[in-house]
């Protein structure tokens, strides 16, 4: 009889098993779901995109603004240049993030410049408006630069001061030197000959220094 009974009425093992079984599923799920906001956050991590950096892009309209406002004194003319300069100069950086928007943006403004020492600009405004024209490209194109290696949410703050101290140094020097050789042998040259040969010399001390 004790046989019987037993077979009769069996131990009910399987519901604790299936219990487990479910709590097992249930896990499974939460775990799916944590590996795939894990993923998430991975691949929101590793995103770059190739936005200009903002502090030299800042710098570099800065710098355009000294130059328009430099090279305004002499005549209007030149100051509605500056100001379409500088406005596709924002406009490249800032709106377009173009590269060939911002140049030729950079290169009306030294229009502009060239065209305040034609029409009577001082040699001294001439000199400050072609190194502010000379650091808002230099500054634009390497905002450029660093957009296209780093991730807008990296901080590039340190490297894009020191950047901008050493073109401001070299360019500096380049301006004195350049300054001082163009009064010794000007002989009477325009003064807008001065702004070409304040370029020329910057270029030439960039290259040295690349």
């Amino acid at each position: 009889m004790s046989t019987a009974n037993t077979k009769a009425n069996p131990s009910p093992d399987p519901e604790p098993n299936s219990n487990d079984d479910g709590a097992n599923g249930g896990g499974g799920g939460n775990g799916n779901s944590s590996t795939e906001t894990d993923i998430q956050d991975v691949l929101e991590a590793v995103t770059v995109t190739h936005e200009p950096a903002r502090l030299s892009s800042g710098l570099a309209v800065g710098c355009g603004l000294l130059a328009v406002l430099t090279s305004a004194p002499a005549t209007i003319l030149a100051l509605l240049i500056g100001v379409f300069g500088l406005a596709g100069l924002a406009a490249g950086q800032f709106v377009f993030q173009s590269r060939r928007a911002a140049g030729v943006g950079t290169a009306l403004i030294f229009v502009g410049v060239v065209v305040g020492g034609v029409l009577g600009n001082s040699e001294v405004l001439v000199t400050v408006s072609t190194l502010a024209t000379v650091l808002a490209f230099d500054l634009s194109q390497n905002a450029f630069s660093v957009g296209a290696q780093l991730s807008s949410a990296t901080d590039t703050t340190r490297g894009e001061i020191i950047h901008a101290a050493a073109s401001f140094f070299v360019g500096s020097i380049a301006i004195v030197v350049a300054f001082a050789i163009y009064f010794v042998v000007s002989g009477g040259q325009p003064i807008a000959a001065l702004a070409f040969v304040l370029l020329a010399a910057i270029i030439l001390s960039w290259s040295v220094r690349s």
